[in-house]
């Protein structure tokens, strides 16, 4: 399903920030208004899409699963279609968000609604040149948490792979002012290690402008995936970022050995392309 404002087929269009989110929630609504604010500072648009999770809603057509009240005292079957309406009433009002946040802005949008895996669908309906972001609802603060007297939420950074200096800074520079984390931590692999002191340089630049502390992380695990998996994994956990950003490529790869199951998933990906002639 697609709804969109522009009559512009994709191909025929400049680049855009695509978003992809498969709920609607604090956390997403707040990612909707970051990519708003990303596509307005680039000059470019917004396209959306809500990926109903198939895995979901194959869950929710087993005679077993059941949906429990928030209290968590009672439960009541759940079929299929009770699911599908409750997705298709959130895709709806994503939707709604969007529209009004895209025109107060002076942004062209569209927004699709598709089934699958949310990684896998945002790649798919991206194109080349897009700016990525996958909001993965579930993987924020707990807001009971938050609320609790006396509870002081810990800052969570974002945390950037970085294989090529001269390429990602300047899309990382424009995502930190949109996101605004507490901090930014810089994993440099590939080409950017031995680019050390260029590197190490540009980020404290980027940190004194920002006014945000940064830093580069002394890891790099190499070209062996496994070993890659297991360092990217362990750092999730100890770091517990806002958001990781790695080109496109890289995301694509990880995504598919990773699933995405680790404990200390990052709420946001973000998916940054290579320039054409790269």
């Amino acid at each position: 399903m697609n709804v969109s404002a522009d009559p512009h087929p994709m191909h025929q269009r400049s680049a855009s920030i695509r978003l992809a989110l498969d709920a609607l929630t604090p956390f997403t609504r707040r990612a909707i208004a970051d990519a708003v604010r990303l596509a307005a500072r680039s000059g470019g648009r917004i396209d959306c899409v809500f990926v109903e999770q198939i895995a979901l809603l194959r869950a929710a057509s087993l005679p077993a699963t059941r949906e429990l009240s928030l209290s968590g005292a009672a439960s009541r079957p759940l079929h299929a279609s009770d699911l599908e309406q409750a997705l298709h009433r959130q895709a709806q009002e994503a939707r709604r968000l969007l529209a009004a946040q895209a025109k107060a802005a002076g942004l062209s949008w569209s927004f699709d609604i598709v089934r699958g895996a949310l990684i896998e669908e945002a790649l798919r309906h991206a194109d080349p040149q897009d700016l990525l972001l996958a909001a993965i609802a579930g993987s924020e603060p707990e807001p009971a948490a938050a609320s609790r007297p006396g509870h002081v939420t810990a800052a969570r950074p974002l945390l950037a792979l970085v294989d090529d200096a001269t390429l990602e800074l300047p899309t990382l520079r424009a995502l930190l002012r949109a996101l605004l984390p507490a901090s930014v931590a810089v994993w440099a692999t590939g080409p950017a290690i031995t680019q050390r002191q260029d590197l190490d340089e540009q980020i404290s630049a980027l940190a004194a402008e920002l006014g945000r502390p940064a830093n580069r992380l002394e890891t790099d695990p190499g070209p062996d995936t496994a070993a890659l998996l297991a360092t990217l994994a362990a750092t999730l956990d100890r770091l517990r970022p806002q958001a990781l950003t790695m080109r496109r490529d890289i995301l694509a790869g990880l995504a598919a050995e990773l699933g995405w199951t680790m404990r200390r998933r990052p709420s946001l990906l973000v998916g940054i392309p290579r320039p054409r002639g790269h």
